[in-house]
């Protein structure tokens, strides 16, 4: 959020002169916080004051404060100390900057109405179906008193808390729940607000249980995914989704089949990175996750083809109503192929969508998918083809596509 100072003179009655730094310290709605801090402030008020200590300079003149805020808040002085910072109206999250005017370097402090994020206590680890555990969080919130707080559990997969998805603890800061293993999913916690307008703080996660190939995959990490097919000599990183916690959770990743046309590979934690090898190849990159405390592995993993690509791929494959073709960031719009041909096992073409000269350079720099209508076509095997201009011959290997 973009910060904006404002200064104004006024007289200040300090201390004695010092070598002038940044302030140590800034005091919102009555306490003190040091930089990088942060101050809760009940979400009933929507403005606080804030001031900071008052010092000479070197030459014995009377320093007064400055002060900036993000874009949420706003503020205005009301004496040589003294500012009268107002809140954001929906109760956001925001900053305050905080100095003497014409020194630089002011102390920052990030300032919330919401809720704080609960404290999770959960153990045992549970590892067999039908398994439970007590779990309980607490809140480090200070207006119990004004405004109190309820705590929410949500659970997804297959986790039920206190027999259910939800539980409210209701006007508590701290909570205990029965929470059932049936299969893997998580449990959520946050607080809410009540007495404004349920205001809902930051929620914590836990994943619970160890995910089969139904729960789990993995997806190209920067770019998008190529779906079954990979291009020859193009490198791929995979990364898990979803991305389990270490050291909760461990990853191992393999090549069982086809590891002769991977020409690199680099797994690290919860990602790995292949590189594809010669076109008419490929392989089957396998992930297993295992989930410390109990032992228990699960994963999935992903069969890949490798062809020459010619820059494209199909990203899904089969598919029943549409086509998604793929072409790699960065690619050269003048190496676009002029069309996209579609053609039936008897090589009868069914369709043509054009492609060169139809998308701006900035489109296709950040990685261009064509999308294909197809759900008119009887269900079997087709393929799809670039048609290139005089100066490049045609895709060699067309990609097989399946639409059932």
């Amino acid at each position: 959020m973009k910060n904006t100072f404002y200064f104004i003179p006024t007289l200040l009655l300090v201390t004695v002169g010092v070598a002038i730094a940044q302030p140590s310290r800034v005091n919102i709605d009555g306490t003190w916080y040091t930089n990088g801090q942060t101050a809760y402030i009940e979400c009933g008020k929507s403005n606080v004051t804030v001031y900071i200590d008052g010092i000479q300079d070197e030459n014995g003149d009377l320093l007064e404060i400055a002060m900036g805020t993000s874009s949420n808040f706003s503020f205005s002085y009301t004496n040589s100390l003294t500012a009268q910072l107002n809140l954001d109206s929906n109760h956001q999250d925001g900053s305050i900057q905080v100095t003497w005017t014409g020194y630089p370097g002011p102390i920052n402090v990030f300032v919330k109405q919401k809720p704080p994020v609960p404290s999770f206590t959960a153990s045992p680890a549970l590892c067999s179906t039908g398994n439970s555990a007590t779990y309980s969080v607490s809140n480090s919130y200070n207006f119990q008193g004004t405004k109190p707080i309820n705590i929410v559990w949500q659970t997804t997969g297959g986790i039920t808390v206190n027999g259910s998805s939800t539980y409210t603890a209701s006007s508590t800061t701290s909570s205990s729940v029965t929470i059932q293993f049936n299969s893997f999913g998580t449990v959520s916690v946050y607080a809410i607000i009540p007495g404004c307008s349920n205001l809902q703080g930051d929620a914590v996660t836990l994943y619970v249980g160890t995910p089969g190939s139904s729960a789990i995959t993995f997806t190209r990490s920067g770019g998008s995914d190529p779906g079954f097919f990979l291009c020859s000599g193009t490198n791929y990183n995979f990364v898990s989704n979803p991305n389990l916690p270490s050291p909760q959770y461990s990853y191992n990743w393999s090549i069982p089949i086809g590891s002769s046309n991977v020409t690199y590979f680099s797994p690290s934690g919860s990602s790995a990175t292949v590189g594809a090898g010669s076109a008419g190849g490929g392989f089957v990159l396998q992930m297993d996750v295992t989930q410390s405390g109990c032992g228990n592995t699960g994963g999935s993993s992903r069969t890949f083809s490798i062809t020459s690509c010619f820059g494209f791929r199909v990203a899904n494959n089969p598919a029943s109503d549409r086509i998604t073709v793929l072409f790699d960031a960065e690619y050269n719009s003048e190496k676009l192929p002029d069309v996209l041909r579609i053609a039936n096992e008897k090589s009868k073409v069914v369709k043509e969508v054009k492609v060169k000269g139809q998308y701006s350079d900035q489109i296709i720099k950040s990685g261009l998918s064509v999308d294909i209508d197809v759900h008119v076509f009887p269900r079997g095997t087709y393929y799809i083809q670039g048609i290139y201009g005089s100066d490049k011959p045609d895709q060699i290997d067309p990609i097989r596509i399946i639409l059932n």
